[in-house]
């Protein structure tokens, strides 16, 4: 997937360089210029007004998600805490002859240190699945931005081409003026072939990789809170008897 929207040289997103500013800025103005040109062709302006439609909405799940992974790692350190003082407790106990008393708080040490432990793995995996899928098509999203954007400014500069040909007199301006009027038009013709083949390539993809993503996710969290649960479960038991 994305295979011509990499042919056709699409901008990075990487962070810009100090020497890069003045291009940076001339390329962002130059995608402003075309996003306010209209497409000809009623699906590809369809497109382009909901990928910016959605553009924030991904950003947004993006950070969501990134919250949520910290809150999980956060309570999981905030445990590290309570097991050190039950260590401190138990050990106290132990010393005393409350040998009762420090296995129990053992059993719920050890308890805690499983919860802790499915914590972290819940983060890791919702990092690996939807985190990483969200980031992923955020990224791609703004690809094929920067795609249709590239298809309006050649078709701006196709009707410049056509422009100056109808203006051309001299035969050598006429001749020159054709020859860069057929370029335009092959540029402009390759690339609304290689978007139209993406788009069908992207949409079914994009269905597939994030129903997948959820369901791995899913999968993921019923194993750890059910191995969880089995493991509070038995130690409940073993404190009851």
């Amino acid at each position: 997937m994305c295979k011509h929207a990499c042919c056709l040289k699409m901008p990075s997103h990487e962070p810009l360089s100090d020497g890069g500013l003045l291009s940076s800025l001339t390329r962002a103005y130059s995608n402003y210029q075309c996003s306010q040109l209209s497409d000809p062709e009623e699906k590809f302006s369809e497109e382009l007004t909901q990928v910016d439609q959605k553009l924030p909405h991904f950003q947004s799940s993006c950070e969501t998600c990134e919250i949520n992974i910290s809150s999980q790692q956060s309570l999981a350190l905030s445990i590290v805490d309570v097991l050190t003082s039950l260590d401190a407790v138990s050990s106290f106990e132990a010393d005393h002859g409350n040998k009762e008393s420090s296995q129990c708080l053992g059993r719920l040490r050890d308890g805690l240190e499983y919860y802790k432990q499915c914590r972290f793995d819940i983060s890791a995996d919702e990092h690996s699945t939807m985190s990483f899928n969200f980031d992923l098509y955020h990224h791609y999203h703004r690809q094929y931005k920067a795609m249709f954007l590239r298809r309006l400014k050649s078709l701006h500069q196709l009707r410049t081409c056509r422009t100056q040909v109808e203006k051309a007199t001299k035969p050598l301006k006429k001749e020159a003026a054709d020859a860069a009027h057929k370029a335009a038009d092959a540029e402009y013709e390759e690339i609304t072939v290689a978007a139209k083949e993406e788009l069908t390539a992207f949409k079914s993809q994009y269905v597939v990789s994030m129903r997948q993503a959820l369901l791995d996710c899913c999968e993921a969290n019923i194993s750890h809170y059910s191995k969880t649960v089995k493991c509070l479960a038995s130690l409940v038991d073993e404190m009851k008897n």
